[in-house]
């Protein structure tokens, strides 16, 4: 009991907060019609039309045809679904419809009918004009967005549904705002994507915008600015102007206004050849009466929606509108409702009062001083609806098609009731108690809820249902504007649009290019196509932009993207632009091998250099016995042939494909090569220094040791040995493997990916030529110092022509592998310098001796390697350098008698030139004797000699040594046989 009369005061404290809002309201409605247009039922249903137009200050003015054609439909609505509820229930639905005069507050007024009795207490009196109230169960409309929101305002606090049939504002959406608000036509949101693909596929990229200021026109602006950020990602259409329309500015209807507008954005966005319109009707009027004026009738193609798009057009206006294509919710027709409302009379259709007013022609007509029909705002403030003038409209409006929707709200609420009727009165026919008492409860929470989830067929046996329980399906029709066959203007459908219910953002379904008028439409571009491979770099305002190509190895991606093609060394997948730079292509790496022209050739000096190698060889086994072959050191020439059979082969390995295998033998010979080299040529020249080396002072020196060919070979390998434990260590710490590089030649425009072992693209592989770099400078040091030393012994000339050339290769080789970067260069760099290295010590160090023992093999003796002749005598110098210089200054030839022994010879000698400690100059002897011992006058001066070099030099050894074996091999009279000595064999 209390918690009934806490309701009712709560009841009556918002009815006096109501009813001094809508007071205050109400004072502004000028003389507000309070006509109702009743349809008796035994339940009622509230209608909200937009009988009038919205007046300057809020009140009403002329007549709306729309708002008429609507409340029809209303009416023949109930006839079609009363036919079966009659029959099936036992119980019929009627309406009560009042006029919102299009104003929000004109409908917050008249929404307060529907409420009093909440308020104050049902009524049973439904009489038409009763200003007590109106004891409704739901709601049909209102049209419009903005008078819709308010009347939800009010009908959801008093728990009344309420299904609109045209209000499409986005906001309308939201259940927490309106949780009594349904409607059967779709959201703007879904109207903005319909746009957006209108545009994308007339490829209509530069537009502008016209809104006026009021919720239809800014949620539709919203609406479609949301849907280029979602479906077009903002790239491809551009709002290059915003016009906002102040709907209370005087300016709103002022047609001189207008023109300036136009007339300034025809100029100034001159390129902007769309023009998208959210606004009523109304304000449209006054931009295409602006645009006749201004003769712009060719220059812009209007975009627009429902507001004013599929409706009555004015015939001098209807140029103006020609080739206009709007997106509006789908266009059905009603069946039959267009011959019933050709065949309404004021005799057959008492139920509507302002059908009645209209074709008596009992609105008042103000007309102005210039003839016009239009108040200060410029809207029409008369309107003469004979059956003449209902045909009209009729044929021209497409806004008829739009009256399923009204359908479908009335169908709506008799399915609803049809299943309560089901469940609540056990098949008793009419309104039963349970039904009439679950009707009368605040809230009618039971009927709302089966509204939320019908399904049902209409008219056309189309299925219908609440998309997420509160919106009409997202289907929209693209009507035209154009000229039929028999010349009149019409909104002809061109195209329809489904949206997927789960993802309105996704179009499921859209024909847009079966028309071929649609061929003939401007372009509205703020920039030309890109040809090619150039792209769109936009300017300040970004929707116009200027041809930029994509500069090489990049490819256009799309119209405003340049991107590089992917190359992924790791997994070597290596990508290219095509020939059209619009995508990547794959190819394969290219290794710099045989197929190289330049290595090729390399390659094939490489291969004979090995052969020639193999017969150098050959002829020194063949001929390792001749005092020449001897003399060079035959174990060490043997070594110094491999080094440079490695330096060869190391071509080979180098062009070969890389792989980690073949990259570690690569890197093991390039040094091993350089470094068998010139150890070998190093141990010999410091042999030969070490032998003949002698100095003016000193003590006396022992016997040189280690100069044997055990001794050498053990020094060679201990040289090669420390270079491959450097190259161990390098593979350690750093694994040789095969890596890729990219060449980019942009003059060509082509890109090649580069095999090749990852040694080479560093300065690593300094490592490996540290040691032979400097083994190359002692040898050339040892070469130098030995370069007057005996007969052919002397190999200086050639050894320092070798190392000397090497130096020069070295010292050019370097800074060029760094400065080329490209790696096929590289490799050919590093290939030459291998092939000349090799060639110059093998002709240098191996082909004098060939020339010898193949071309002049008399000169392959012992006297000639000895530096002797017999026909003529040698001088023997202590130079300076402190080797024995041979000369032939002067020559004898004596024959000398035979001593004790019976033995004689005949001996050549030059004279000896010497001095002695006392600074006395040698002398000439030019004549023989023999002393009682047997020995010759020349022995004597030899020993003579022998001891003042003694006395100079401090040293007996070497020359002793080799006085001796020159006396002793000339006595003996055998110049062919070599020494025993293993001194001389190894020379």
């Amino acid at each position: 009991m209390r918690s009934g009369r806490s309701r009712r005061w709560l009841h009556s404290l918002a009815a006096a907060l109501l009813l001094w809002g809508v007071g205050t309201a109400a004072a502004i409605v000028d003389e507000l019609d309070n006509r109702s247009a009743v349809y008796p039922g035994d339940l009622l249903l509230g209608g909200m039309f937009p009988l009038r137009g919205r007046g300057e200050f809020g009140n009403c003015s002329e007549f709306n045809v729309h708002g008429l054609f609507a409340l029809e439909a209303l009416h023949f609505s109930l006839d079609k679904v009363n036919a079966k509820l009659k029959s099936q229930c036992g119980f019929s639905l009627g309406s009560v419809s009042l006029d919102t005069c299009a104003s929000p507050t004109v409908g917050l007024y008249q929404a307060l009918q529907f409420v009093m009795p909440s308020l104050i207490g049902r009524s049973p009196s439904n009489q038409a004009g009763s200003m007590s109230g109106h004891d409704v169960i739901g709601v049909v409309g209102p049209m419009h967005s903005d008078t819709t929101e308010q009347v939800a305002n009010m009908l959801g606090m008093f728990k009344i549904p309420q299904i609109s049939f045209m209000a499409t504002s986005p906001t309308l959406s939201n259940p927490t705002r309106y949780p009594y608000f349904l409607r059967t036509t779709p959201s703007d949101d879904n109207q903005g994507d319909s746009l957006v693909q209108i545009l994308l596929h007339m490829k209509w990229s530069y537009v502008i915008a016209a809104y006026e200021d009021t919720v239809y026109g800014l949620r539709g602006l919203q609406a479609f600015e949301k849907s280029l950020q979602q479906v077009n990602k903002g790239a491809e259409i551009c709002i290059g102007h915003r016009w906002k329309i102040d709907m209370d500015s005087p300016e709103a209807v002022d047609l001189e206004y207008y023109r300036k507008q136009l007339r300034q954005l025809s100029e100034e966005k001159s390129r902007a050849r769309v023009m998208l319109l959210f606004m009523s009707d109304s304000i449209a009027h006054h931009i295409f009466a602006a645009v006749r004026e201004e003769r712009l009738e060719k220059h812009y193609v209007w975009v627009g929606t429902d507001g004013w798009g599929s409706r009555y057009v004015e015939p001098e206006i209807r140029e103006a509108v020609d080739g206009a294509v709007v997106s509006v919710p789908i266009v059905r027709k009603l069946n039959g409702f267009d011959d019933y409302l050709l065949t309404r009379t004021v005799e057959n259709n008492e139920r509507n009062p302002w059908f009645a007013l209209v074709t008596n022609r009992s609105l008042a007509c103000a007309e102005t001083p210039d003839g016009r029909s239009h108040n200060r705002r410029g809207e029409r403030t008369c309107e003469h609806m004979d059956n003449e003038t209902m045909q009209e409209h009729v044929r021209h409006c497409e806004f008829t098609g739009f009256m399923h929707f009204v359908y479908e709200a009335v169908q709506a609420y008799a399915t609803a009731l049809e299943e309560m009727h089901r469940k609540l009165c056990d098949k008793r026919m009419g309104v039963c108690p349970a039904l009439y008492n679950e009707l009368q409860k605040p809230g009618r929470r039971m009927l709302y809820e089966h509204l939320r989830e019908i399904h049902f067929q209409d008219a056309e046996n189309k299925s219908v249902h609440f998309h997420n329980g509160r919106d009409g399906l997202p289907k929209y029709s693209v009507l035209t504007y154009k000229q039929n066959a028999q010349g009149d203007y019409v909104w002809q459908p061109i195209a329809t649009l489904y949206f997927n219910e789960s993802s309105p953002d996704l179009l499921e379904e859209a024909d847009l290019t079966s028309v071929e008028w649609l061929k003939n439409y401007p372009i509205s571009e703020c920039g030309s196509k890109c040809p090619g491979w150039s792209i769109r770099r936009y300017q300040k305002d970004k929707c116009c932009w200027d041809c930029e190509n994509c500069t090489f190895p990049s490819v256009k991606l799309n119209e405003t993207h340049c991107g590089v093609c992917l190359m992924d060394m790791d997994r070597q997948i290596f990508t290219k632009p095509n020939q059209w730079r619009n995508a990547c292509e794959t190819f394969d790496a290219t290794i710099v091998g045989f197929t190289n022209p330049i290595v090729a050739t390399v390659v094939t000096a490489a291969g004979a250099g090995i052969i020639a190698t193999i017969i150098t060889l050959v002829l020194f086994i063949t001929y390792s016995s001749t005092p020449i072959i001897k003399a060079s050191g035959r174990e060490l020439s043997l070594v110094l042939l491999v080094g440079i059979a490695l330096c060869y082969s190391t071509v080979f390995m180098v062009a070969v494909k890389p792989t980690k295998y073949t990259c570690v033998l690569v890197r093991f010979l390039y040094s091993l090569s350089y470094t068998v080299c010139y150890a070998a040529i190093f141990v010999k020249t410091n042999r030969i220094v070490r032998i003949f080396h002698m100095t003016d002072k000193g003590p006396k020196q022992r016997k040189t040791r280690y100069i044997s060919p055990v001794s050498q070979l053990l020094v060679t390998a201990l040289i090669i040995g420390f270079q491959i434990m450097l190259c161990v260590v390098w593979q350690v710490l750093k694994p040789a493997a095969a890596d890729f590089d990219a060449v980019f030649d942009d003059e060509n425009e082509s890109v090649t990916v580069y095999r090749f072992c990852e040694a080479l693209e560093d300065s690593d592989w300094l490592i490996a030529l540290s040691l032979p770099s400097l083994l190359l400078m002692l040898s050339g040091l040892y070469a130098f110092k030995a370069r007057k030393c005996p007969g052919k012994f002397n190999e200086t000339k050639y050894i320092i022509i070798s190392t000397y050339t090497a130096c020069i290769v070295f010292v050019a080789f370097i800074p060029l592998f760094f400065t080329v970067a490209k790696m096929p260069f590289r490799i050919v760099v590093l290939c030459v310098a291998l092939c000349i290295n090799a060639t110059v010590t093998l002709l240098c160090m191996f082909a004098p001796k060939l020339y010898v023992v193949l071309i002049r093999p008399h000169k392959n003796t012992r006297d000639n390697v000895m530096g002797r002749k017999h026909t003529a005598s040698s001088n023997v110098h202590l130079t300076d350098n402190n080797c024995i210089q041979p000369s032939t200054t002067d020559s004898y030839s004596k024959d000398v008698g035979a001593p004790a022994g019976g033995r004689s010879s005949t001996f050549s000698a030059g004279s000896l030139k010497a001095s002695d400690s006392s600074g006395r100059s040698s002398r000439e002897y030019g004549r023989t004797s023999v002393d009682g011992l047997g020995r010759t006058s020349t022995d004597l001066r030899a020993m003579n000699n022998r001891r003042r070099w003694t006395d100079a030099g401090g040293r007996t050894d070497l020359v002793e040594q080799l006085v001796v074996q020159e006396i002793a091999t000339q006595t003996s009279g055998d110049y062919d046989q070599p020494a025993d000595s293993d001194d001389e064999d190894s020379y």
